[in-house]
């Protein structure tokens, strides 16, 4: 083939290729334009974002910042208020101990006056017998609970139960009797002992009491009594008599019997032990027995009385004694002979530091003596008893 018609075809072929590969080109071009303005508006949209962001954040951050601020100063107040909050607290419990401490003791004191005034009441008792104030006596028998009267032998014998739908005119009769007890031109009162007892709702008062009464032809004469009052809390500081007893029968014998006890009572208490030999020493045989410890036995005949409890217990190995008597009571066989129950709380303390408390019932058997006073022949100390047993034998 000639060389010419080779060239021509070879630039045939390369002319093609070249408008070929223009419009190939041409074709990417195209296809580049539009992936490059679509990421232009996406570079635009992402700008827009990233600035939005950028104002967001810095936003967010100025908040961020304000709320550290705010967080730090909520946690400072907070550091503060805890302390206050604690101290506080420890303010509050010492309050409310306080506040305890005060309602108990206003409960005490409250409690204390109530029996206080129930005290005061009972000696008022006492009192008004010594002024011959029979109308008060019969006021405080007035209430809501039944009341026992009771005097036991003339002048004014009488027994009486009173209660809230007959004292209208129960108590005009029982005024007469106590009017009748006191029926003399004049009386004069003696109070050997006075005992006020507050138990519970109740307060007992017990006197041993002597009367010089006057008559109208203006002999005296002396009289006796054992006087039993009992008081019961009606409500506040008022109180209503329940039993009011004078036993009016016993003699100066009876009357001495009980002086006696009282006194050997005193004397344990005091350490008088001279009296307490003379009256518990003499021509009588004398025990003395004590029925629980420290110093549980029977201590008899008299010489062992004297040796051991006389002179050995009392004033060697009982550094203290004390007696709060509660009641007493008397049965005799004659006016020579009877025995005297003084119940109460018996505290002792012994030199070697031991202490005991003991309801007891100190009971002294006693004989009158051919020059007219009374020996203790007999001193039971019974003092295993219980407060209950006690409580159960005090009239109301």
């Amino acid at each position: 083939m000639d060389i010419k018609y080779v060239l021509v075809i070879l630039i045939i072929v390369l002319f093609v290729v070249n408008i070929a590969f223009i419009f190939y080109l041409n074709s990417e071009v195209t296809t580049l334009q539009s992936a490059y303005n679509t990421l232009y508006m996406d570079y635009g949209s992402l700008s827009n974002l990233y600035n939005n962001l950028k104002s967001n954040y810095s936003t967010l951050y100025s908040y961020y910042t304000s709320i550290v601020s705010d967080y730090n100063s909520l946690a400072s107040k907070y550091t503060t208020l805890y302390i206050d909050y604690t101290n506080l607290s420890a303010k509050y419990a010492t309050l409310s101990s306080e506040y305890n401490n005060l309602s108990q003791a206003y409960s005490n004191l409250s409690n204390n006056y109530i029996t206080l005034s129930g005290v005061a009441d009972a000696l008022s008792v006492f009192n008004y017998l010594s002024q011959i104030n029979t109308q008060s006596i019969e006021n405080m028998m007035i209430g809501p609970y039944p009341v026992f009267y009771q005097i036991t032998s003339p002048p004014g014998n009488a027994t009486f139960y009173l209660t809230p739908s007959n004292a209208s005119t129960v108590i005009g009769e029982l005024g007469a009797s106590i009017s009748a007890f006191f029926d003399y031109i004049s009386v004069r009162e003696f109070d050997r002992a006075v005992i006020i007892f507050p138990f519970g709702n109740y307060t007992l008062g017990e006197g041993l009491i002597a009367f010089q009464d006057t008559l109208a032809n203006g002999s005296i004469i002396n009289t006796y009594a054992i006087v039993t009052v009992t008081l019961r809390h009606i409500n506040s500081t008022n109180w209503q008599i329940v039993y009011f007893k004078v036993d009016n029968a016993i003699s100066q014998y009876q009357y001495r019997m009980i002086e006696t006890a009282l006194t050997v009572v005193q004397d344990m208490e005091t350490k008088n032990l001279g009296q307490l030999q003379s009256i518990l020493i003499g021509p009588y045989p004398t025990y003395v027995y004590i029925a629980s410890p420290p110093y549980m036995g029977n201590y008899t005949p008299s010489t062992v009385v004297l040796s051991n409890f006389i002179d050995t217990i009392l004033p060697k190995e009982i550094k203290s004694l004390s007696f709060e008597p509660y009641y007493f009571s008397i049965s005799y066989t004659s006016n020579e002979q009877g025995t005297v129950s003084v119940y109460g709380e018996l505290n002792i303390i012994l030199y070697n530091g031991s202490t005991y408390t003991e309801y007891t019932n100190l009971q002294f058997n006693e004989v009158l003596l051919p020059q007219g006073v009374f020996q203790v022949t007999g001193v039971n100390i019974i003092n295993d008893l219980t407060f209950n047993q006690i409580i159960t034998i005090l009239p109301r």
